[in-house]
């Protein structure tokens, strides 16, 4: 019995082999039985992403930005739009050139009875609203996003990145050490981007931390040397070096260059945030 149906199972699947191969109308890919579609992907063109993610291809600045795939199918065309650069103007295309945030006036977003971040925002727009809110479609000549003030009271500041939902703050210490800044064995209360340690939100608004290499990489290609008023320094990174043992990332914010810098340095590295928005 049980060579019987192991050569009825053997007999089954061979036939099927066959009928699929000996089928000329089936395609490579062909989803008709639902299926998702098999090898006439085209690996070259850009991912579902790139529909909407916009190039950082230079552009004039306040014309329209593309996305990722509309500039990919003009360039297959030959026929980029006239307000695309592929070739850079060094007198246009730099930081020089950049419409950065105005002076905030007004303290904003600091009232005991505004209980989340949309009403943070709206407070700020209300009481600043030239220099609530930046946009780097106006404002550049890249692929920048837009950014919203959520708090402004003195020095402290803080930014929502609209592109990705993370909140940014002003330097909230300086010359801190990497361990401290990180919260990396210390004692919770020596942790700077702790919940007790800033003291823009006391409700809950947030979820601070200090912000990874790439979250700083990816918020200064969105324009956060735009919208902070202080970029002049170097802030630590949560990254750690993969060479040198002992040391970490830090970034300078005026330009967005990365340097490694030993863990225990304490002498010209500040910190600034990186924030969950949780209501």
């Amino acid at each position: 019995m049980n060579k019987i149906l192991i050569i009825f199972v053997v007999s089954t699947l061979l036939t099927s082999c066959f009928k699929a191969a000996d089928n000329p109308s089936r395609k490579t890919g062909d989803n008709s039985d639902g299926k998702t579609p098999r090898g006439d992907t085209d690996v070259t063109r850009p991912t579902v992403l790139a529909d909407s993610f916009p190039s950082y291809i230079y552009r004039d600045k306040g014309s329209k930005q593309y996305t990722l795939n509309e500039i990919n199918k003009y360039s297959r065309s030959n026929t980029l739009p006239t307000t695309v650069k592929a070739i850079a103007n060094p007198y246009e295309h730099n930081d020089s050139n950049v419409t950065k945030v105005g002076i905030i006036a007004v303290n904003c977003g600091d009232a005991g009875t505004l209980t989340s971040t949309n009403e943070r925002i709206e407070d700020c727009k209300n009481k600043n609203p030239a220099a609530a809110t930046w946009d780097g479609a106006k404002n550049s000549f890249s692929g920048e996003g837009q950014w919203s003030l959520i708090y402004s009271v003195g020095s402290n500041e803080a930014w929502l990145d609209k592109r990705t939902g993370l909140v940014w703050s002003s330097t909230i210490e300086d010359r801190v050490n990497w361990k401290k800044a990180n919260g990396y064995l210390v004692d919770e209360d020596e942790a700077i981007c702790q919940h007790n340690k800033i003291r823009f939100f006391n409700n809950g608004d947030v979820k601070w931390r200090l912000p990874n290499r790439n979250e700083f990489l990816q918020a200064d290609i969105n324009g956060l040397r735009y919208v902070l008023s202080e970029t002049d320094m170097k802030v630590w990174t949560a990254t750690s070096s993969a060479t040198n043992i002992g040391y970490a990332w830090a970034i300078y914010l005026k330009d967005g260059i990365l340097s490694e810098f030993d863990m225990n340095n304490e002498d010209d590295l500040a910190v600034i945030c990186i924030g969950e928005v949780l209501k």
